[in-house]
């Protein structure tokens, strides 16, 4: 688990993690969320998460 605060505001990224992982993944997140993360990027499959072809983030600095 990474959790930046940068221009584009907090964020996490979860990677690394094999197998079902659904619990510690989402406790993980959780923790990052309440910590003030507002996205989050993870590679493997995680419950309540839907995967995208793509996202564009607009920024203004």
């Amino acid at each position: 688990m990474l959790r930046s605060d940068g221009w584009a505001g907090s964020a996490a990224y979860l990677v690394g993690l094999t197998g079902p992982v659904d619990d510690l993944a989402g406790w993980l997140l959780a923790r990052a969320f309440a910590a003030g993360a507002e996205f989050a990027h993870t590679h493997q499959p995680v419950a309540g998460f839907t995967r995208v072809d793509g996202l564009d983030v607009h920024v203004d600095v």
